[in-house]
């Protein structure tokens, strides 16, 4: 017992060893995701010139970091297996920011399992292998880093970049301003505060209100100009943000081939997380044991506001965000005993799984950067991709139902 437990207990000697071994391990997971070609965004963002970027850096994506980073690295070189290398290349950085966020914070060793779960769910095929989803990475790297160096002036400025990064996931700023405010540090709050109003008005009414297309991204269903009704349509879209919390825990849309397929993988992903929530249970946690585990508020609240977005879109790939940060909420609470290391363990193997069953997602043989071909250079039809189309029109009807 004394050899298994140390399995799961931070490593004394060769402590730098392990964030590195971790890193290399999932960069080669992705590394076949070098020989793929453009799909989607990618046309668009790749050939923004640099005077475009100047004169609106929200106009492209709504997002001025990707942008940045599109426009910059294509300075470079625009080849897609540059830019799909740079990608695998910030997948890696999350991983090693993760770790030192988990030891700085002073996590207990246990949560480091948790990450590697998170981040083996099948929402991340879609943010390594598509370079336009290089959003959800900057995002959560400029988050992470920002925990771990909280104390430091650096921090609020993460969380801008990181607001810029992928709007209209930009809510985490509250929880971070709060905290800030709590500690006497006003000007960081404001700072933190203020990305909030200023990237979704300037993301939406530059690029949302006019470059997506009605219906077609399942946001508002609605003329882009008739934003009076969006308070209406957030409502009744809020289920969105329960199915989007519910699909971090639990993406049986990876495993869409068949409905058998779906039972199956649902019921493991709920045996294992209920073994992990039983046992916390047992521990003997109560509520006010929650209120005074520091981890757990911060990684639950960042979590829960990186939700509030999912109301308006949906999708296996865009449940990426929030991940990270619900997973490491229950690590913060999990003890080390074998049931859990089992269960998580567990969970990590069926994300793997999943994350296969979906690579033919982005796999395409675009390698002429041309925007015209953008329609033509889709990926494949895969299980989440099928799944998505179907629920997504039936919670699309249902909301044109009620504000007809």
């Amino acid at each position: 017992m004394t050899g298994f437990r140390s399995l799961t207990g931070w490593p004394t000697a060769g402590q730098a060893a392990v964030p590195a071994i971790l890193a290399i391990a999932f960069a080669v997971l992705y590394l076949p995701s070098l020989s793929f070609g453009y799909r989607g965004d990618d046309f668009r963002l790749l050939t923004t010139p640099w005077s475009a970027f100047l004169f609106d850096p929200f106009a492209v994506a709504g997002r001025p970091m990707l942008s940045l980073s599109c426009v910059l690295l294509a300075e470079i070189s625009p080849s897609s297996g540059f830019q799909h290398a740079v990608n695998v290349a910030l997948f890696a950085g999350i991983v090693l920011a993760g770790v030192a966020m988990l030891r700085r914070r002073g996590f207990p060793p246990v949560a480091l399992l948790f990450l590697v779960a998170a981040l083996c769910h099948p929402g991340f095929l879609w943010a390594v292998t598509w370079i336009a989803q290089r959003s959800d990475l900057l995002l959560l790297l400029f988050t992470c880093l920002a925990i771990t160096g909280f104390e430091s002036r650096a921090s609020p400025r993460w969380l801008v970049l990181a607001a810029a990064s992928k709007s209209p996931f930009v809510f985490q700023n509250l929880a971070f301003a709060f905290r800030y405010y709590r500690q006497g540090r006003v000007g960081a709050a404001l700072q933190t505060l203020v990305c909030v109003p200023l990237f979704l008005y300037f993301g939406y009414v530059t690029y949302y209100a006019t470059a997506v297309d009605v219906g077609g991204h399942g946001l508002f269903l609605l003329d882009p100009e008739s934003t009076g009704h969006l308070a209406i349509v957030a409502v009744l879209r809020s289920i969105k943000i329960l199915e989007g919390l519910f699909y971090t825990f639990v993406p049986v849309s990876a495993y869409a081939l068949s409905v058998p397929a779906v039972l199956i993988s649902g019921a493991l992903w709920a045996a294992a997380w209920t073994l992990i929530f039983l046992d916390i249970f047992r521990s003997g946690v109560r509520l006010k044991d929650l209120r005074d585990n520091p981890n757990f508020i911060w990684m639950a609240t960042t979590g829960l506001l990186l939700g509030i977005p999912y109301a308006f879109s949906s999708g296996l790939r865009i449940y990426v965000p929030a991940t990270v940060f619900l997973y490491l909420a229950v690590g913060a609470l999990a003890r080390p005993r074998r049931i859990v290391v089992v269960s998580i363990a567990a969970i990590a193997a069926i994300h793997l799984v999943g994350v296969l069953l979906n690579y033919p997602a982005s796999r395409t043989q675009c390698f002429e950067l041309d925007p015209r071909h953008e329609g033509r250079c889709q990926s494949q039809d895969v299980p989440a991709e099928r799944w998505n189309r179907l629920r997504s029109q039936i919670v699309d009807q249902f909301v044109l139902e009620r504000l007809n």
